[in-house]
């Protein structure tokens, strides 16, 4: 029982990894193309600052490919879109899963009592350890990258005073309270700026020599504190690590790392003292002929990719370096990013009424009944009589007899079957699951009551307008029942054979022979109340009208009501 509890529940997360793993690239990838899209034509006419933060929005995408429910959504537009393509009918058991209608419609004739479900559960659990564990591989390797980059920059010497006075200079001038921890090095041309919660700034000697240079230099890298992409940056990391396998979030990784270097650019060259022309030089200078490992830790560096250095350098000798945006374009831009990020980061709010998507009828319960017996008959031995047609009882038995065969699988799932807390499933209790006695009836028989005391009263209208709406309460109860017949055909491990089929036969037919004579006890009992009651409502009638002839009203009043009272009652 605990063996079968753990994988069960490392089925779960396997199944949640998968299920999160196929929405984040789907929904990552489609937000990844429409970015794209829109953007390659205006990519002109907006900031870079601007498509930083898009490309940040299609990042977050592929680490939370469901957000918060919204009724205006990227995912509540797909939703809809996909509902809107014809589907084959399908059930939702209690458990929450959506479990195909057809019983093992996909099951090939031979494959025994339903253990394909299981073998795709399994091959689906090898697959996410075998991903999970490649995540921790690389997990481990760049998190030593990361320690080890680090503590080299700490054991650099520190800056002189007057350049850490030039730093939190320039911090204060773009509003960065938080200084970094300023070290210099002489192997590393280009500055840096690494570390998400103290941040170290490295700068080479060569920048020291010129002041000028050396402000300009500060700013870019200051500039990526401001902006906060040293947090992004963390979440590219995360990102990248989940999704190593997939080539789009490292094309969105580079697209975040060029738009931001643009940016710092700008900000570099409205700041700073250098021309364009100088800044292109100096950037130029500060490129590391050398190539990392693509598995090393990457800072937010001022020489960036060396794929795009031309390029930066082009759109900085062509750039203008005037005043920054009004205000009000500013905020336009925010408020546009804020906007499309909840519309793309939030999840599908669902139907307020879901039963209005889709109603079921006594049809659909007699279709999903025909193909239910139709699977359950590939056993020849479930035709009991005999007689060429598997029946509803005959199914009942299966039914049963398969949830005896998997015990400890009912039992987790349906906990309320075992009273006596003994851990074991007897045949009235799984045969009290299969014909469906755990779904509460009660609603329908009210339902059904107050339609025929509407006919008796003679309001046909009332009766007919109940009489409908009972029916739609009885295929929805008819479907809760075969949900849980649905769910022991699909979750059960092994099949039962014809000895077990025909014990659990031979034990159902003396509890339904016991039921009946139950019952008959129950009819006989009734009618011989019934009987008595007569007779006694007889005898006072006679009482009252002896006691009218004697002239005794008073006393015959007093039966009158307690004649009335009796046939009330």
């Amino acid at each position: 029982m605990q063996e079968w509890q753990f994988m069960t529940c490392v089925h779960t997360v396997s199944a949640f990894a998968m299920s999160w793993l196929g929405q984040a690239l789907f929904y990552g990838t489609l937000l990844a193309a429409v970015t794209w899209a829109v953007l390659r034509p205006l990519r002109k006419h907006v900031s870079p600052a601007f498509e930083a933060a898009v490309w940040t929005i299609v990042l977050l995408k592929f680490l939370l490919p469901i957000g918060p429910a919204l009724p205006f959504s990227m995912a509540s537009g797909v939703g809809q879109l996909f509902n809107a393509i014809p589907t084959q009918y399908a059930s939702t058991s209690n458990t929450g899963s959506v479990m195909p209608g057809v019983a093992g419609s996909a099951i090939a004739p031979g494959v025994s009592a339903l253990e394909t479900g299981t073998q795709v559960a399994h091959w689906r659990t090898i697959l996410i350890a075998a991903y999970l564990g490649g995540v921790l591989v690389l997990l481990a390797v760049r998190v030593r990258g990361y320690r080890a980059m680090r503590a080299c920059c700490r054991n650099l010497p520190d800056a002189d005073q007057r350049t850490f006075n030039l730093v939190r200079r320039v911090c204060r001038q773009l509003g960065v309270r938080r200084l970094p921890l300023v070290k210099l090095s002489d192997e590393l041309p280009a500055p840096f700026v690494m570390g998400l919660l103290n941040p170290i700034l490295v700068l080479s000697h060569r920048q020291l020599v010129r002041p000028d240079e050396l402000e300009t230099v500060l700013v870019h890298e200051v500039t990526h504190l401001r902006r906060g992409d040293l947090i992004v940056r963390c979440f590219q990391w995360i990102a990248g690590t989940l999704l190593f396998f997939w080539p789009v979030v490292a094309w969105v990784n580079r697209r975040i790392d060029t738009a931001r270097e643009y940016a710092c650019d700008q900000w570099a060259l409205r700041h700073g003292k250098l021309s364009a022309g100088e800044y292109a030089r100096c950037l130029l200078e500060a490129v590391q002929p050398p190539r990392a490992s693509c598995l090393a830790y990457h800072p937010a560096c001022m020489a960036g990719r060396h794929s795009n250095i031309e390029r930066r350098i082009d759109v900085i000798l062509e750039s203008k370096t005037g005043p920054r945006r009004a205000r009000i374009w500013r905020l336009a831009a925010a408020t546009l990013v804020f906007t499309w990020g909840a519309f793309v980061l939030s999840g599908a709010a669902q139907a307020e009424n879901p039963k209005k998507q889709w109603a079921p009828t006594m049809q659909d319960v007699k279709q999903r009944n025909a193909e239910m017996l139709a699977f359950v008959g590939e056993n020849d031995f479930v035709d009991a009589d005999g007689d060429g047609e598997v029946t509803v009882p005959e199914k009942h038995v299966y039914l049963s007899a398969l949830a005896i065969a998997n015990a400890d699988v009912v039992l987790a799932q349906f906990p309320m079957l075992d009273k006596n807390k003994d851990g074991e499933l007897g045949v009235r209790e799984a045969y009290a699951l299969a014909r469906g006695a755990l779904i509460d009836g009660s609603d329908l028989k009210k339902i059904q009551f107050k339609a025929q005391k509407a006919y008796k009263a003679g309001d046909t209208q009332e009766a007919d307008a109940l009489k409908a709406q009972a029916a739609g309460v009885e295929a929805e109860y008819w479907h809760l029942v075969m949900d849980d017949q649905q769910w022991m055909l699909d979750n059960a491990e092994q099949a039962p054979d014809a000895k077990l089929f025909s014990v659990v036969n031979k034990k159902i037919q003396m509890i339904w022979k016991k039921e009946k004579s139950e019952h008959a006890k129950k009819i006989k009992s009734k009618t011989g109340e019934h009987d008595q009651k007569t007779d006694y409502i007889e005898q006072l009638k006679k009482k009252i009208a002896k006691l009218e002839a004697d002239g005794h009203q008073e006393k015959a009043d007093q039966l009158k009501k307690k004649l009335k009272k009796v046939e009330q009652e």
